[in-house]
Formats: C-alpha cells, sequence, structure tokens
C-alpha cells in the first residue's frame, strides 16, 4: 500500500496595516483547507487577532509589527519620518521568516503585502492590487514604484486581487500588469444575502489610528441629531463583547470585526440600505460581492484612497465625500439614489486554479 503523500504546509502572511489585508486573506486561507493542505498563520497585532478569531485551531506565527501611524495633517510626512522604521521592520520579518521556514518546513509562503516575508527555502507568493502606487509627487512615485518592483521581484509568483480586464475594480493601480503577475479575481469573505432591511445605514471603520477613531467621533456626534437606525462595525478585534441581532435600534449599535465573522458582519452588511466606509481596496472588494450602495471617506492623504473613490464616483454606486466636508445627513439623502455595483460584474474565478497549480 502506497504511503500517503504529506500534506503541503502553507503560511499565509497579511500586513497589519489595519484590517483589510488579514480580511482579504481569509478567502485565501479557506481555499488551501479546501484543497488539502495545512495552513499557518502569520500577521501581528489587529490583524493577528482577527485571523486568530476566524480561524482558532491553526497554529501561528507573529511576525514583527509594522505599527504604522496616519498622522493627522500629513500623510506623506507621517510615511516618510517612519520610512527607517518600516525598513527595520522588513529586515526582522525576513529573518524571523527564514528561521521559522527552516525549523517547521513551510514549503509555500503567501505574503500580502509584506516586503520581507520571501526566501530561497519555499516557494514565495506576493499579493498586491498595487502595481503602480500613486503619490502627490511624480519624483515619489518614481522612488516608491521602483522600491516596489524590487521586493516583488525577490518572490517566485505575484498574485493580483482583480480582474484582468481593464478597468477591473482597482483600475490604474492594478493594470497594465508588471512581468509574472496572474490575476486571481476578488478576495472577499462577504456573500450577498437577501435578508430584510433592519438598518438605514451600516458605517464599517477600519484602518490605521488614528484616523479610524477620528471618522468614529465624527460619524457618531453628526448622527446624534438624526433619527436613523444605524450599526457602527468597529476595525477592533474586541474578545468578550455582545453581538447585535438583527434588530433596529433607535441609538447607534456597535460590532467588532471578530464577533461572526464572516457570517454575521455579512448578514448586517446585507441588511443596510447604505454602507459607509473608508474607500480600501478590501473595501471596495466587499462592496462588489454584496452589491450595497456606499458613501465612501477616503482616508485624508492616501492617495490610493482618494484614487478609487474618485474612480468610481459619478457611476451610481457610491457618493464620496472628504472627511473635512462630511455631512451624513446629506449624504444619506444623496445614497437614496444610488444602485452599488452589480456583483454580476466580479465573478468569482482565478483563486482556485491558482492555488491547485501553487500545490
Amino acid at each position: 500500500m502506497a504511503k500517503p503523500k504529506n500534506r503541503p504546509k502553507i503560511l499565509v502572511a497579511a500586513l497589519d496595516w489595519g484590517l483589510g489585508h488579514a480580511a482579504r486573506c481569509i478567502p485565501v486561507v479557506r481555499e488551501f483547507q479546501a484543497q488539502g493542505a495545512d495552513v499557518w498563520l502569520g500577521s501581528s497585532g489587529r490583524a493577528l487577532a482577527l485571523l486568530r478569531s476566524e480561524f482558532p485551531d491553526l497554529p501561528f506565527l507573529e511576525l514583527p509589527a509594522y505599527d504604522i501611524r496616519y498622522h493627522k495633517s500629513n500623510l506623506i510626512w507621517s510615511l516618510g519620518s517612519q520610512s527607517f522604521k518600516i525598513i527595520g521592520t522588513v529586515l526582522k520579518e525576513h529573518f524571523v521568516l527564514r528561521r521559522f521556514v527552516r525549523r517547521q518546513g513551510i514549503d509555500v509562503v503567501i505574503s500580502d503585502c509584506r516586503f520581507g516575508c520571501f526566501t530561497r527555502r519555499a516557494t514565495c507568493v506576493f499579493i498586491t492590487h498595487q502595481l503602480h502606487i500613486r503619490t502627490p509627487y511624480t519624483w515619489l512615485s518614481a522612488v516608491v514604484n521602483a522600491f516596489n518592483r524590487w521586493f516583488i521581484r525577490r518572490y517566485d509568483k505575484l498574485w493580483i486581487p482583480d480582474l484582468e480586464a481593464t478597468p477591473g475594480l482597482a483600475g490604474e493601480l492594478s493594470h497594465p500588469p508588471i512581468a509574472g503577475g496572474r490575476y486571481i479575481g476578488l478576495l472577499s469573505r462577504m456573500q450577498r444575502r437577501d435578508v430584510p432591511e433592519q438598518y438605514d445605514v451600516v458605517a464599517v471603520l477600519s484602518g490605521p489610528e488614528p484616523q479610524r477613531t477620528i471618522l468614529e467621533e465624527l460619524i457618531l456626534e453628526q448622527a446624534a441629531g438624526l433619527d436613523i437606525r444605524m450599526l457602527v462595525v468597529r476595525g477592533k478585534v474586541e474578545i468578550g463583547a455582545p453581538a447585535p441581532s438583527l434588530s433596529p435600534s433607535p441609538s447607534p449599535l456597535f460590532l467588532s470585526l471578530n464577533q461572526g465573522l464572516p457570517t454575521e458582519v455579512g448578514d448586517h452588511m446585507c441588511a443596510a440600505k447604505v454602507i459607509l466606509s473608508r474607500s480600501g481596496y478590501s473595501t471596495l472588494m466587499d462592496l462588489a460581492r454584496i452589491g450595497k450602495p456606499a458613501i465612501l471617506i477616503p482616508t485624508p492623504g492616501q492617495t490610493e484612497q482618494e484614487y478609487l473613490a474618485e474612480l468610481w464616483s459619478g457611476k451610481g454606486a457610491f457618493s464620496v465625500w472628504t472627511q473635512e466636508a462630511f455631512d451624513l445627513k446629506r449624504a444619506l439623502a444623496e445614497a437614496e439614489k444610488l444602485k452599488g455595483l452589480d456583483p454580476a460584474l466580479f465573478p468569482e474565478s482565478g483563486l482556485p486554479e491558482a492555488v491547485a497549480e501553487l500545490l
């Protein structure tokens, strides 16, 4: 009788800038499990907590934390002032990853935007939609993209979470492709569900601090004077907090991202007339999957979010506001005319085939 083959060992590592990277790694982990692989989780901080809450039985590797904070007034200055810390973290995670792969016999490393998670001892895959990073300055864009491409070339494969056909969902961020890139479709743990509308608005607030808290406080202040049913999904992972039921309330309800992911949060989002959120790419993938209209407020100074919001504004799917000029009452009135993205335009495809080929 032939011996059974050893199950391949996979490490799925997510960047810890907000929770979007960890959230979109959830379907990646599930696909590897479905195809018979043993999976380890890798990340830090809230991102690792989210993955562990979703997969409590899986082993994990705690990687060095990037711990990036966005300055209240100038994002470029903020990231520039933390550049040495970022480079130091990349080096630390690279050496941590090398030791871990050697000791555990990892066969494949999947890195969602963690630049240092590559090694010659395993097949390494980099996941990103940002092939062409945008900044406010041409010279800075050239420097940042040179840095980005150099690290991508350290990996054996590049997976792009978007559609191959232009403009896809990410537009010029992910098109045209770069050498060796493979489009794997959208990565979202959400599914569209037909549930009764229970909320006028569900606010999904994630992203790095302090901007996440600034937006939450702004929304709650404006909601206090309105007669609306609102649920606030905080971009936090809190253990032991009770999850709200699907029922309307005269005052805002609160939900943390570890409470019932993905089904519970997906049901709450599908039960909303409109979603309010940042315009991060992981959030847009969720919105494309559930087909709900949304009010988008880009993180101030974050050029990727500003570009994505501009790309999809005026197409009947989203209402776009700056944080400085945001008016919840007017935004909700404007949202009455929105239809959201059509999920039929973003079919699920690519990931199962990419995983099968890798294994």
